[in-house]
């Protein structure tokens, strides 16, 4: 492998290693259409819309009414297991050997 030609200082280190760890901050904008905030190059969330154009549906909130709407379905009883030929078998008695 490649080895440097020189050493690098604690000064220079510092600065080299500090550069990566940089932090910065998402670029957030508002929606042109709806004015929330939206990450930049990603469709707004809220109404749907990305450089001012319509490219996802976007549904509504749900309601504690369209929800009691629906009728309840009851659950249908189960039915009783069909006995197996080995439950049979242990039903009745084995014949003795004379």
């Amino acid at each position: 492998m490649p080895q440097p030609k020189k050493k690098r200082s604690k000064s220079k280190q510092g600065h080299h290693v500090a550069h990566w760890m940089r932090l910065d901050m998402p670029n957030i904008f508002d929606c042109p259409q709806c004015g929330a905030p939206v990450l930049a190059h990603q469709a707004c969330s809220a109404c749907g819309t990305y450089k001012g154009r319509q490219v996802l549906t976007i549904k509504g909130p749900k309601t504690k009414d369209a929800d009691k709407s629906k009728p309840k379905v009851k659950d249908k009883p189960k039915a009783k297991a069909k006995p197996t030929a080995k439950a049979k078998d242990k039903d009745k008695p084995k014949d003795k050997k004379k």
